[in-house]
């Protein structure tokens, strides 16, 4: 091909082209991420940080325990009793108290006192109920609003979003869960159809713990309301403190 074809229109032909490469303009191109993404990780960060600061805040749910004492004050007059954990009316039959009762038996042996099998080798019997009562509306939520969103992507061109949450308004309902132990001495009868037999006396313990879950359940909550409930036994005699059980 004739090089004179290749010029510029104007340019004579055979007029040699010269092309100052000095004065070429630079072209540079920056191969690192694109710039969006640096807030991206500082939003990821963020919200990382938020989600374990809830977290955080909701590992915990407060119990108020309030206690009467007969007995002689410090765990030092409880220790190396002989206790027996005796079901109340209907509780027999159900393996749920029988989980229970065992955690009780436990909770009690750790703070010195000696549990038993044979009634007549008790100085003491242990009973506990528990039970969730049928909620409290606490609050309402509504969840009816429209949304509507307009965004961009890198090579994902634009998009339009609408949303239209459907499920009007919800109750929020808190349940209180409650944990009752009550200890009474055992004395010998004095007459009866089983003479000299060992039945319940005087009471020298009642302690109880209430605490409030969004749940009807009780069973999630009892390991740690029976842990808490004996923590500080056998306690002070009529007062109330509050504790933190873990949440559920």
């Amino acid at each position: 091909m004739d090089s004179a074809r290749l010029g510029d229109p104007g340019q004579a032909c055979g007029q040699e082209r010269h092309i100052d490469e000095d004065h070429l303009p630079m072209m540079t191109f920056d191969m690192k991420r694109p710039s969006w993404h640096r807030p991206r990780r500082m939003l990821a960060a963020a919200m990382l940080g938020l989600t374990a600061l809830v977290v955080g805040c909701a590992s915990t749910t407060p119990a108020q325990i309030t206690t009467f004492n007969r007995q002689d004050s410090g765990a030092d007059a409880w220790a190396g009793r002989r206790f027996i954990v005796q079901p109340l009316p209907g509780q027999a039959e159900s393996l749920e108290y029988a989980d229970y009762s065992l955690r009780v038996r436990e909770a009690l042996r750790r703070q010195g006192l000696v549990p038993v099998s044979d009634l007549h080798a008790a100085e003491l019997v242990v009973r506990f109920e528990y039970r969730a009562d049928g909620g409290n509306v606490t609050g309402r939520t509504s969840s009816s609003s429209v949304s509507l969103g307009l965004g961009g992507g890198y090579r994902t061109g634009w998009g339009v979003g609408l949303g239209v949450p459907i499920g009007g308004t919800s109750e929020n309902i808190q349940y209180r869960h409650r944990l009752q132990v009550q200890i009474d001495r055992v004395r010998a009868a004095s007459g009866g159809p089983a003479p000299g037999g060992p039945i319940p006396g005087e009471r020298v313990y009642e302690s109880t713990l209430v605490t409030r879950s969004e749940s009807a359940a009780v069973a999630p909550q009892m390991p740690a309301m029976i842990d808490a409930l004996f923590d500080d036994f056998p306690g002070v005699n009529g007062k109330t403190v509050t504790v933190n059980l873990p949440a559920e």
